[in-house]
């Protein structure tokens, strides 16, 4: 295990107004209560983002390292000493380790800093190099996932080992979409492209609304770079189409609620359907929703956009937390205080508010959605920069609005660590998207 010493960086973040902040602590919000919880806030965001994302790479990320550490650790009389707790290929959650690379492309293309490019990169090698020289995952998420850096990587750098990845991850996602349907009037109906959804793996019939929705952005951004290299993208645009209409007709219902996963029988029918909540899943389809309606301009998906974000937004879920009338939300993990080995939901607020942003941007959507979707993030992220750190040091723990604690990550006070103050890579990585996202708008 390796010792750090903790940066705890004194940046002045509050010498500059940020974009419209004045005029959207004027307004009333009716979603949210009022939006002058923090009416002087003035924060420089850019730079915000700039010392939280240099924190998840410089903390997390050790020499000779290639994946994010699982955790780092200090105890509360002597905080300035940092312990490392690295991941290994045995315990590694490759999905935590993808969307933190992510936070490293989000840098990059704001800053153009190669430091956090490498780190982005170094993140897909390392998984290559752990599925033996192979981007193909353990199962039909994970790949999907995979594929989805690998076009983020591409489309930051024009390398075509990227795009070259990513055909290669389409192939296989693309075969595993093809169905084959016992009908009644047909005797055996093969559906192809996706129609019936991606199964988790070949021996399950469980399709997930995380790989499937990752598979439809990866594919998008397929048809907008064939387009641009004057290949024909139609088999990627037809792919993303029919994937999506699954997505919409098997996991989604009209309230906005996305669900977990379906399984599709012999004869087509949907069954098994976990409709349990969370934000990730609104977020993955929210975001599939939006770069469809990127791509075609159809009006349908932009429907479907709006109604997912407003099921989390307008608070419709029972994972929110209200704190002084101002909603913060809360990690989906469930009742009682959270495992060490229970990690990946800290990611779902993260994952939700990144595809928030990308409905926010849409210039056509209504003025008013989009006023209430940019107070929901204002909201948590100002509450998150205020409460949810100490000393402006930008690590980030289970809750946004307050900073990380003893005993936060132990399921007993036996545990090994209750003395210990612990922020998990999947809590910092949360954190650090959402003040990427504010950076950007």
């Amino acid at each position: 295990m390796k010792i750090n010493w903790l940066l705890l960086i004194t940046i002045p973040i509050f010498a500059a107004s940020c974009g419209n902040d004045e005029a959207e602590n004027d307004v009333f919000d009716g979603y949210r209560g009022s939006s002058d919880m923090i009416r002087n806030l003035k924060v420089n965001w850019t730079t915000a983002a700039d010392q939280s994302t240099s924190q998840l790479k410089s903390q997390f990320i050790t020499s000779g390292s290639s994946f994010f550490n699982k955790e780092i650790r200090w105890t509360k009389d002597n905080p300035s000493d940092i312990e490392t707790i690295p991941q290994t290929n045995a315990d590694v959650s490759v999905i935590s380790q993808l969307k933190a690379a992510e936070v490293m492309i989000d840098n990059y293309i704001r800053t153009r800093n190669e430091e956090m490019l490498n780190a982005a990169s170094s993140v897909l090698n390392a998984i290559y190099n752990k599925n033996g020289n192979s981007y193909i995952g353990a199962d039909n998420t994970e790949t999907a996932a995979i594929g989805l850096l690998a076009m983020r990587l591409y489309e930051a750098t024009q390398d075509n080992t990227y795009w070259t990845a990513a055909k290669e991850i389409f192939d296989v996602l693309e075969e595993a979409g093809e169905t084959t349907i016992q009908s009644a009037d047909v005797a055996v109906s093969s559906y192809t492209n996706g129609s019936y959804g991606i199964p988790l793996s070949e021996a399950d019939a469980q399709r997930e609304i995380s790989g499937n929705a990752m598979a439809v952005m990866m594919s998008i951004k397929m048809y907008n770079a064939a387009n641009t290299l004057g290949e024909s993208g139609d088999k990627y645009r037809n792919f993303a189409n029919n994937v999506l209409l699954f997505c919409e007709g098997a996991l989604y219902e009209s309230t906005g609620l996305v669900y977990t996963s379906t399984e599709v029988s012999e004869n087509g029918a949907y069954e098994n359907q976990d409709q349990s909540y969370n934000s990730a899943n609104q977020g993955y389809l929210l975001g599939a929703c939006v770069a469809a309606y990127n791509m075609d301009h159809n009006e349908a998906a932009l429907e479907y956009a709006n109604s997912i974000a407003a099921y989390q937004v307008n608070g419709t879920n029972n994972d929110e937390v209200w704190h002084e009338n101002y909603a913060v939300f809360y990690p989906s993990y469930g009742s009682g205080k959270i495992g060490t080995q229970d990690r990946s939901v800290l990611l779902n607020n993260g994952i939700f508010f990144r595809y928030l942003t990308d409905l926010i941007k849409v210039s056509e959507n209504l003025a008013s959605n989009t006023k209430k979707y940019t107070l929901c993030l204002t909201n948590n992220v100002e509450t998150m920069w205020v409460m949810g750190q100490s000393n402006e040091n930008c690590l980030w723990g289970s809750t946004w609005y307050q900073p990380p604690y003893e005993n936060e990550y132990s399921s007993s006070i036996s545990d090994e660590w209750y003395s210990k103050i612990v922020i998990s890579l999947e809590a910092q990585t949360a954190g650090a998207t959402l003040v990427e996202m504010k950076a950007l708008l």
